[in-house]
């Protein structure tokens, strides 16, 4: 069973899978061995149209049945992505079923860290399951369903999906943000992704961690649960510093600069008590093995507001002191023009330095 992208990005000009026009020669085609299964992944349209034609061009151009493969939306975010679950989990089944397709599965990545809670996972994988059966998911029987399998309320899984998007800014079926990612592990001295940081998010998680202490889970979630509060509760505290910091600096607001200070303790307790329970979880559901990659994200961000904490210390008590990293203007990244999609990997947010 191998993956089919790599036969379209060689036949198209501009090594893009889903290229209508890439050209797969016949003999390509016939090279490929009788035993091989090719297996069509596809977690961005939400036009089933799109996949039925996909799947038409892997029976015409490849001269196989594919295996469809659906994607959880779990990579490179703290929570599933329940909205592209929604939508292109649906769009797919519905045309692998239409198609007459024999295999479809549900994929699930864990790229750069693996952080993404398990808990929310089973989210994708009830959806998915209830796509398989029929046209269009009912939501208050897809609810019922949930909790029959999980023993629990569907709806503050589902909230936890605002820990990485915030639906104010972008429609669900088009916004891959995962703030809640990046805005946990960007430097907070050189802050210099301040300038795609939504104005609103403080309040968004604020608000986000009320709704969630609105439900009361089973006792296997409860954790899970707790995970999401505090993730919510240390990136409403992190995301105002990083909004913040630098205006009232450049400002001379000692004030402001005084009331931060204070932020600091609480955001770096906050921070610590989010690292336990993501330890637990992970202890409790994964091997050990990969958590060291995690532990260092969390040294290396709590290292780095403590140095913050200090140049703001020294700066407060003698503004001839200045902070070089804040005198200086952060520019909008080329390519990156609307706030409700940046979607960034921990490299390119832990350092300016690492950026490529």
């Amino acid at each position: 069973m191998i993956w089919s992208d790599m036969y379209f990005r060689l036949g198209s000009r501009h090594n893009n899978y889903y290229d209508k026009e890439s050209n797969i020669p016949p003999s390509v085609a016939q090279g490929i061995p009788s035993n091989v299964e090719l297996v069509y992944w596809d977690y961005y349209h939400d036009n089933p149209a799109f996949y039925a034609n996909f799947i038409e061009r892997h029976r015409r151009n490849l001269g196989k049945e594919p295996v469809f493969a659906a994607g959880a939306w779990t990579w490179s975010r703290m929570w599933t992505h329940y909205g592209l679950v929604e939508v292109t989990v649906s769009a797919g089944m519905k045309s692998a079923r239409q198609a007459g397709l024999k295999q479809a599965f549900l994929t699930i990545w864990g790229d750069d860290g693996n952080e993404c809670d398990p808990y929310s996972m089973f989210y994708a994988m009830q959806y998915f399951a209830e796509a398989a059966y029929r046209d269009e998911v009912d939501r208050d029987e897809f609810a019922r369903n949930f909790e029959s399998t999980c023993g629990e309320n569907v709806e503050w899984i589902r909230l936890g999906g605002e820990l990485d998007i915030d639906e104010t800014l972008a429609p669900l079926n088009d916004n891959y943000a995962n703030f809640g990612r990046w805005i946990l592990w960007h430097d907070p001295v050189l802050n210099f992704l301040e300038k795609m940081i939504p104005a609103g998010l403080p309040e968004h998680y604020r608000s986000l961690v009320q709704k969630l202490r609105g439900y009361c889970p089973n006792p296997k979630a409860a954790i899970h649960h707790r995970f999401a509060i505090r993730l919510a509760e240390t990136l409403a505290l992190k995301s105002r510093l990083h909004l913040e910091v630098r205006p009232a600096y450049r400002n001379g607001d000692r004030k402001m600069l005084e009331e931060l200070l204070e932020l600091l303790p609480k955001l770096l307790e906050s921070l610590r008590q989010l690292q336990e329970v993501h330890h637990t979880i992970w202890m409790e559901w994964r091997k050990p093995f990969g958590w060291d990659t995690i532990e260092r994200r969390y040294a290396g961000v709590i290292a780095r507001l403590e140095s913050l904490q200090n140049l703001m210390r020294r700066h407060v008590e003698n503004p001839a002191v200045r902070i070089p990293e804040l005198d200086e203007e952060p520019l909008m990244l080329d390519g990156v023009k609307q706030l409700a999609h940046p979607v960034f990997s921990y490299t390119r947010v832990a350092s300016a330095s690492t950026i490529p």
